[in-house]
């Protein structure tokens, strides 16, 4: 194989022990440091839904109590303290016929519950800019005519269109797609992420009616029942060419 033209190098593949942020070697740190008071009673918090808390990585043996400064919890497992993510984060949309539908954001926008008018991005191009309805409905940047979109509410396609919105003077957005909701993202104006299925209801309702309106709500905290889970953007393991590789 090493003699073939399209093989730049080949090496052994090497089992090497892993070292955790347990290990002074891989941290880098001196085998006698010279601990100072600043080093005591940091809170660290790690925020990653795809981590397994009861994992002995995390075991705090030999270390102190949290400070009296932290305000969170603890879950108590084999540990003192790790905790888990075990909220989710939901966004109502209520709509002018009182329906309403759930999504996901951290919207921090307080509209009051006011209805505002509803505008489909694909309802609404800048066609003196050059762009089409194909365009504008996933509400790419300069694709929304200002005129038609100030002061509304605008659904786009897709999961991008915030900055958009933003520019053309809307009141809030509604982006859509596939993807799990265990990931939630902030908008730069109200806003809310829905699933695919709920926002092709609201364009139905939008072009069902003569004067769409709709609101949006601020966001929700809920203790997630199926917290602690795996999120859907974390790898799965183990590695299936090296079983040895629990996740990449």
């Amino acid at each position: 194989m090493a003699g073939l033209d399209e093989v730049v190098s080949v090496f052994l593949d090497e089992k090497r022990q892993l070292l955790t942020t347990r290990s002074w070697n891989f941290i880098g740190f001196p085998q006698q440091p010279e601990i100072e008071y600043s080093n005591s009673d940091v809170i660290i918090g790690v925020i990653d839904s795809g981590i397994w808390p009861e994992s002995e990585s995390f075991n705090d043996k030999g270390f102190t109590p949290p400070p009296s400064k932290w305000k969170g919890t603890c879950q108590a497992s084999d540990f003192t303290c790790n905790n888990t993510l075990d909220r989710k984060f939901v966004t109502e949309i209520k709509l002018g016929d009182n329906r309403t539908f759930e999504g996901s954001s951290l919207n921090t926008f307080d509209l009051k519950g006011e209805l505002y008018p509803i505008i489909y991005g694909g309802d609404a191009p800048n066609i003196e800019a050059g762009f089409n309805q194909d365009l504008s409905r996933n509400c790419l940047i300069g694709s929304l005519d200002n005129k038609l979109v100030k002061g509304k509410i605008v659904l786009c396609e897709g999961s991008e269109g915030a900055a958009e919105a933003l520019r053309a003077g809307a009141v809030g957005v509604l982006t859509q797609g596939h993807k799990f909701m265990d990931a939630t993202y902030s908008f730069p104006l109200p806003g809310c992420y829905l699933q695919s299925n709920d926002a092709a209801n609201i364009h139905k309702y939008i072009h069902s009616t003569r004067t769409p309106t709709a609101t949006i709500y601020k966001t929700t905290e809920f203790k997630d029942n199926l917290a602690p889970m795996v999120a859907s953007f974390s790898s799965r393991g183990p590695n299936n060419a090296t079983l040895e590789i629990l996740k990449i």
